[in-house]
This record gives C-alpha cells, structure tokens and sequence, in this order.
C-alpha cells in the first residue's frame, strides 16, 4: 500500500476519489450522489481560515482505494493553529482499515514534521456538498479506526475528534521488570506491533 500526495486544484485528479466518496455517502440514509463538479467545487474553493492543503491517496498499484484531506487551521476558539481532516473516505473491511491506517499515519507525519500539536475533525472545516458535513456513526469502520488512533469525542464547539500529541520530553525508563521493555525513539524494537496516535514513537512489551 503507496501513499500519494496530490496538490488542492482545479486541475487535480478527482475522479477516482469522487468514486470513492460517492460509494460511501450513499451509505447514509437521505444522502444522494454528489456530482463531480460539485465534489471538484467542495474541495477546491477556499475556505475561511484552512491553508496547506494536501489530499493523501492510498494506492494499491495504479487504483485509489482511500483518500484523507488534510490542512492546517484555527483551532475552534481561534487561540491555536492545528492539524486539520477535512475528509476520510476508505472502504469496510481489512483492506480499508490498513489503506486508513497507512493515511492516518501519513497525516500525523505531516503534521508533526510542521509543528503542530494536535489533529481535529471539525464539522465546519468539512465538505458543503451533503446535507451535513460530520463523519456519521453510519460510518463505523470509520470511527472505530479513529478511536484506534487516540482521537476523542470534543461535546460543543462543533468539533468532532480530538486527538493530541504529548508535548513532554520522554526518556528511557527504568523497570523492575525485567520481562517489560520499553523503547522511545528511533526504530521500534518491535515493528510488528507498531504504536499509533498520540504516541506513535513508543513501542511497549
């Protein structure tokens, strides 16, 4: 699974994602097919206080299986620059679940890599083109990969998901059980079991 950046614009390619947006709205009940050049006008038309746009393709050879919108912008009271989702789209199933763990993970890379602290999920910041722009407990694949991550329900202030990256300089521990190891930093010492989220330099047995 290849993640592939693609630059907000008008000449981008959107049609394999508007195919993939369309699948999983109709999903929703009282929801109905977004034509493309609605999809290509939600996308790209500026939006109040988002900058840096990215779209994240998870790609399985020259197919687009997933895509995640990413940005930067205020934070709901306006006092912090954050990491921002605009959209996640990825199918059930396994398949959809390693394509959204692989863009998730590709997001929260990007984010740090430009300072910023914490991820949101903000319904004012998300696409115009449906009755409401929210990600749905319709979409509980969805939400259970998010959860995963570390993201949390924020009541009030329109904001959807929060999930925040320590700030706090860790160092190696020390344990009076020998069986525990604890790695932070660096390669993990145990790949296959990679941490997620708000701690994703720390790997823990």
């Amino acid at each position: 699974m290849n993640v592939e950046t693609r630059a907000v614009s008008t000449t981008a390619q959107l049609a394999d994602l508007h195919a993939l947006y369309s699948s999983q709205l109709l999903e929703c009940p009282y929801e109905y097919e977004v034509a493309e050049d609605s999809f290509r006008d939600a996308i790209c038309q500026p939006v109040d206080g988002l900058s840096d746009q990215l779209l994240l393709v998870a790609m399985e050879s020259t197919q687009a299986v997933a895509f995640v919108h990413i940005g930067k912008g205020a934070a709901d009271d306006g006092a912090d620059v954050v990491g921002l989702i605009r959209s996640l789209i990825l199918p059930r199933g396994n398949r959809g679940h390693d394509a959204g763990q692989a863009l998730l993970d590709a997001a929260h890379e990007h984010f740090i890599g430009a300072g910023l602290r914490s991820c949101h999920i903000a319904g004012r910041y998300m696409y115009p083109c449906t009755r409401t722009g929210q990600v749905r407990s319709t979409w509980e694949h969805i939400c259970s990969l998010l959860e995963e991550n570390d993201y949390r329900r924020v009541p009030g202030a329109g904001w959807w998901d929060v999930m925040a990256w320590s700030d706090m300089d860790l160092s190696e521990p020390t344990l009076g059980i020998p069986e525990m190891q604890v790695k932070i930093g660096g390669a993990p010492l145990f790949p296959d079991e990679p941490s997620h989220g708000s701690a994703p330099r720390v790997t823990v047995r």
